[in-house]
């Protein structure tokens, strides 16, 4: 297992330990989201294939709004549904970390230190900067599919 914490930097460019920390955070939410579309499947009562030809086009954000939508069908109100909805509430959580990590400008300081900076037109223009280390981005993916027990 490459060492993470272990960041080499070159001048305005993120390490290979970043890069293989993204790398792993894509692959990583890439199932996921596969665990996702196969709970759909199961919640319409349907084939995989039916599923996703159903939800491909949503990002998945939108995925979890669908199979959160099709448990409260099922539950409704019912407080035996809440844990579910926790864990429905951290995967949008850590999907929105995933997005800024995997789809940031990055930014490297001259002291080495990487900034996701990501950038959103939603009503009004705006900008966030966010230092990270590459052991966070790591951690971020560990605990994305500790939700889904994937690891």
């Amino acid at each position: 297992s490459p060492d993470f914490a272990m960041a080499t930097q070159s001048a305005n460019h993120l390490s290979d330990a970043h890069y293989r920390a993204i790398g792993s955070l894509v692959v990583g939410s890439t199932k996921i989201e596969s665990v996702i579309v196969d709970l759909i499947a199961n919640a319409m009562q349907t084939e995989i294939h039916m599923a996703i030809i159903a939800v491909d086009h949503q990002k998945v954000s939108s995925k979890i709004q669908t199979l959160r939508t099709f448990f409260h069908l099922a539950w409704g109100d019912d407080p035996s549904f809440e844990p579910l909805n926790k864990l429905l509430n951290r995967a949008s959580e850590l999907t929105d970390k995933r997005n800024t990590y995997a789809h940031a400008y990055w930014i490297v300081e001259p002291s080495g230190t990487a900034h996701a900076v990501r950038f959103s037109a939603k009503g009004k223009f705006k900008r966030s900067k966010e230092a990270v280390a590459a052991g966070t981005i790591v951690l971020v993916c560990f605990l994305l599919l500790a939700v889904f027990k994937v690891v």
